[in-house]
């Protein structure tokens, strides 16, 4: 998806660049010559300094930063504490580390946006997905936080709530993905929410209805459901 995103501003005129742990010599086959791309964990606090300040020095300022780096994991009842250990510092200490020196940048400049994705496993506590979805339950709250902060420095802000897209992360999965979205679907979606600067939006619509009731609910009747297992959940973990 990140990929796709920066294809998209790309061909729009902008300049872009891209981060990964992946050698450059290993990438550059995949990915367009006019593309900058640096290598960088974002889990290495000091290698994501390096690219945001080295990025805003060639373009001298940054007008858009989309964290987009997230891994996920199995669906199980006893998670696997180990990568989920590593879901941790990705989806969240990643965030943290790509956002810190472009706030600082931003701020100076009075302006830009920032960018996060969360699920809608965010919005409550689904069986089998503790860690993954309390990792991104941090950026759900994190980005509400920055919406009311950051305004008063020109920082606009967008959080994306989406369901299932379909790319190389959710290919893997073994339980059902309803209402998988397609890519292109998806990043057209997301560029047009970000030019509206919209703050938050969910999507697929019609799961997001189903996933924002299972969030009203009194928690003991949510609870109860869930370990009934009407909707099929647990159905779906690994063992």
């Amino acid at each position: 998806m990140g990929l796709e995103l920066a294809k998209y501003y790309l061909a729009h005129g902008h300049m872009v660049a891209v981060c990964s742990f992946e050698k450059t010599s290993d990438v550059a086959s995949k990915i367009p010559s006019n593309l900058l791309y640096f290598q960088a964990d974002v889990r290495d606090e000091a290698a994501m300094t390096a690219a945001v300040q080295a990025f805003n020095q060639k373009v001298s300022g940054i007008d858009l930063l989309i964290c987009n780096a997230g891994i996920s994991m199995e669906k199980k009842a006893i998670p696997d504490f180990k990568k989920g250990k590593m879901v941790a510092e990705v989806n969240i200490i990643g965030v943290l580390n790509t956002i810190a020196p472009a706030v600082e940048i931003m701020k100076k400049q009075n302006s830009g946006h920032i960018v996060g994705i969360a699920s809608f496993s965010s919005l409550v506590g689904l069986p089998g997905m503790a860690i993954y979805g309390g990792s991104k339950a941090f950026i759900l709250n994190f980005f509400e936080s920055l919406n009311l902060d950051l305004k008063q420095y020109g920082i606009h802000t967008t959080c994306f709530v989406p369901g299932f897209i379909d790319t190389p992360l959710t290919q893997v999965n073994q339980h059902k993905m309803p209402a998988l979205v397609p890519l292109p679907t998806a990043i057209k979606i997301m560029t047009n929410a970000i030019a509206a600067k919209k703050e938050l939006v969910f999507f697929p619509q019609r799961l997001a209805i189903v996933m924002k009731i299972l969030r009203l609910l009194p928690r003991f009747l949510y609870r109860a459901l869930m370990r009934l297992d009407l909707l099929g959940f647990r159905k779906q973990e690994h063992t």
